[in-house]
């Protein structure tokens, strides 16, 4: 088997996110940068989509997931993008960092980072 990395780097969101009051009423701004590893079989792709991942849709299902609700925990948005990430059979490894970019005047970000390897 040979191994791909999908990277987002730098995907800025904006989600209701933290578990300050002013948090349940605006949008927070994230950063978000994720590296996935996929294993394929040792053939070509055949210059095909079907035989990688779309970047698209993981960048979409991100989105999907921030715009559901409000959440009070960096931790759980991560852990849902985490799961959605393995949903996709050929995810063998997700790397996520998400930050808060503005949560502090003398730090670029703030946040957490996970890495987990499907069992």
């Amino acid at each position: 088997m040979k191994t791909l990395s999908i990277c987002l780097e730098g995907f800025s969101i904006d989600m209701l996110i933290g578990i300050e009051e002013a948090d349940r009423a605006r949008t927070v701004p994230l950063t978000i940068n994720l590296k996935v590893d996929i294993e394929y079989p040792n053939n070509d792709f055949e210059d095909d989509i079907h035989n990688v991942i779309n970047y698209g849709d993981i960048r979409k299902g991100i989105l999907d997931i921030a715009s559901q609700s409000h959440l009070n925990l960096l931790e759980t948005f991560s852990e849902k993008i985490i799961a959605f990430c393995f949903s996709f059979k050929q995810v063998h490894i997700v790397d996520l960092q998400v930050l808060k970019p503005e949560i502090f005047d003398d730090i670029d970000g703030a946040g957490i980072q996970m890495i987990r390897e499907r069992a």
